[in-house]
């Protein structure tokens, strides 16, 4: 099986669901970050609760953050029962229903290396991205985890040392010339919000500015599964990780399409 990814990872607001432009890109830096206030119904927004394609039966609302687990899917994400984002129409990623899907469980762990398999030894490497600076001047770096596809000569230079090691510093232009266009896919550290039982409601994390979760479409154990991403801007130790959370995790979505 071959898939593609997605641009980048998934945004939502008012009906219209989109790819990220840029795949460096998420809303984690935003200094209005609209995870957590009433202004999430009218921004743009990328980290959903589990299951929040706005179909299926309940119909799940994307902009929705309650903590009340019976508003979201207690089942795998199909496109039979609708609540994969990937049955939207997705407006810059060919705006047609049911084109993408989210990974299960097992491919992200195929994907990370947490599955052991000889076409994924050393294909995986966390890096901080330089992107220059903003419009005060001051440097954008953007940590997360560049995945090179099997069998790619990118990666060659890659060991395991580097896989809990030292993250990889890079510039975008080298990051586009050298290992996006190789096929390589980048996925952006995004922090996540959650449930805050001490002030009883929801709350951004930003991980220490060094977790991400991307959510798998499996659903077991009584709980979905998230992929966990860590890379820390200082380029220090990270790790891959797979477990199960809240279905009100608010986690990033980065969608694919099945190559026939």
């Amino acid at each position: 099986k071959k898939v593609r990814f997605s641009q980048g990872n998934l945004q939502y607001k008012n009906g219209v669901w989109r790819f990220a432009t840029d795949e460096l890109e998420s809303f984690r830096n935003a200094s209005n970050h609209n995870l957590v206030t009433t202004n999430r119904d009218q921004n743009w927004i990328d980290l959903f609760g589990f299951g929040t394609s706005g179909q299926g039966s309940p119909s799940t609302n994307p902009t929705t953050y309650t903590n009340a687990a019976d508003y979201y899917p207690d089942e795998n994400l199909t496109g039979v029962n609708r609540y994969d984002w990937g049955v939207n129409e997705i407006c810059n990623g060919g705006n047609q229903p049911d084109k993408w899907r989210t990974l299960t469980r097992t491919e992200w762990q195929y994907l990370l290396g947490i599955i052991d398999n000889p076409n994924r030894n050393n294909k995986n490497r966390r890096a901080v991205i330089n992107c220059g600076n903003d419009i005060d001047g001051n440097v954008i770096l953007v940590p997360g985890l560049i995945i090179a596809p099997d069998g790619s000569s990118v990666a060659s230079n890659w060991d395991a040392s580097t896989t809990n090691g030292t993250a990889l510093q890079i510039t975008k232009e080298t990051y586009v010339s050298t290992y996006q266009r190789a096929g390589c896919v980048f996925l952006p550290i995004t922090g996540y919000y959650a449930y805050n039982y001490n002030n009883q409601n929801i709350v951004w994390y930003n991980g220490d500015g060094n977790e991400g979760w991307y959510w798998t479409s499996t659903y077991e154990s009584n709980k979905p599964w998230a992929a966990k991403v860590v890379c820390s801007t200082n380029g220090g130790g990270v790790q891959f990780a797979g477990q199960g959370v809240e279905v009100y995790r608010g986690c990033a979505v980065r969608l694919v399409r099945d190559v026939d």
